[in-house]
C-alpha cells in the first residue's frame, strides 16, 4: 500500500466553493479567490489515489476543512498580524501530525494523519482537531 500523501499551495482550486454547501470543520468566513481556470488538481489527486489531504491559504480568514472526493481541503487559518484578519478574531495557526507506527528499532508506516488549529490567545487554545486519514 501506498504511503498517504500531503499537498501545500497557496491558491484554492475552482471547487472549494463547493464545500460552501458541504459539512466543514471550522469557518467559512469570505469568499472564495480561487484560479478561474480548471486545470484538473483535483481530478489528478482523485487519480493517484495516495493524497489524503491539501492545504491551502490565500482567502485568510478561512480555517476550515472540508472533504472533496475523499480528499481533505484545509486552510492554514489567519495566522499574520500583517494587514489581514477581522475585528475580535484570534489570530491562528493550523497545526498538522502525522503520526508514525513504532518498530523495534526504528519507525514504521503512517498510522494517521491529524489536525487542529492553535488561537494566538491567552491559552493557546486548541479547536477543531480531526483525523484527516487513519491506517486500517
Amino acid at each position: 500500500m501506498k504511503p498517504p500523501a500531503l499537498a501545500f499551495f497557496h491558491i484554492p482550486i475552482p471547487e472549494i466553493p463547493h464545500l460552501f454547501y458541504k459539512e466543514i470543520i471550522g469557518q467559512f468566513q469570505e469568499a472564495v479567490a480561487c484560479s478561474r481556470v480548471n486545470s484538473g488538481v483535483l481530478q489528478a489527486f482523485v487519480s493517484m489515489g495516495d493524497v489524503k489531504a491539501v492545504f491551502i491559504g490565500h482567502d485568510h480568514t478561512n480555517d476550515f476543512c472540508g472533504n472533496l472526493d475523499g480528499i481533505w481541503f484545509c486552510y492554514g487559518g489567519g495566522f499574520g498580524y500583517h494587514g489581514y484578519g477581522k475585528a475580535g478574531w484570534p489570530r491562528r495557526a493550523r497545526i498538522i501530525l502525522a503520526e508514525l507506527q513504532k518498530g523495534k528499532k526504528s519507525w514504521m508506516d503512517v498510522q494517521r494523519i491529524m489536525t487542529w488549529k492553535r488561537l494566538d490567545d491567552e491559552k493557546m487554545s486548541k479547536i477543531d482537531e480531526q483525523i484527516l486519514w487513519q491506517s486500517r
